[in-house]
């Protein structure tokens, strides 16, 4: 989430809620995968670190020669994302998520490091029917957090979520 935004108590850093970022999220995906155009929707979640954990795979070379960060978390879900799938195709943070829309749109690369990036095509079935999402949980937050005073309205709680399909990222 950008910063300045008002959200931080939401950010999932160190000192912050987990659980309120969590939630945070599952009305985010709840909204997105649960309304009129989830048919047509694919979400993509990452972070903008790894969260401090020693990575043992060091991070390669983009694809312009310049040193690629640590991986970090990937999520992506939809309507046609295989379920219960783990992609270990190495990918890129910005360069696998442009390469997406791209081929979606059937738009060119915009640069180095997109062009040859995995698009994360692998990840998703048009043959299946689509999958029934699953309902979110509401994570009940520690005293002294922050946040959201209260769980979702019923109406929110009730919208489906996707199971994950992860990717592992490179960079």
């Amino acid at each position: 989430m950008p910063a300045g935004d008002g959200n931080m108590a939401m950010s999932q850093h160190n000192t912050q809620s987990n659980a309120l970022g969590d939630n945070w999220i599952g009305k985010v995906a709840s909204a997105a995968l649960g309304g009129p155009e989830a048919s047509g929707t694919v979400l993509i979640l990452t972070w903008d670190d790894c969260g401090c954990f020693y990575d043992s795979a060091p991070p390669p070379l983009a694809p312009d020669g310049r040193q690629m960060g640590p991986r970090v978390p990937f999520v992506v879900a939809g309507a046609y994302v295989k379920p219960g799938f783990t992609d270990s195709t190495p990918t890129s943070s910005t360069g696998s998520i442009l390469a997406f829309i791209e081929w979606v749109f059937a738009l060119p690369a915009l640069g180095t490091n997109d062009a040859p990036a995995y698009n994360l095509s692998g990840m998703l079935s048009f043959t299946q029917a689509p999958v029934t999402l699953p309902r979110l949980a509401w994570r009940a937050c520690l005293p002294g957090s922050t946040g959201p005073p209260s769980p979702p309205r019923e109406t929110e709680r009730s919208r489906p979520a996707q199971p994950a399909s992860t990717s592992r990222r490179v960079g």
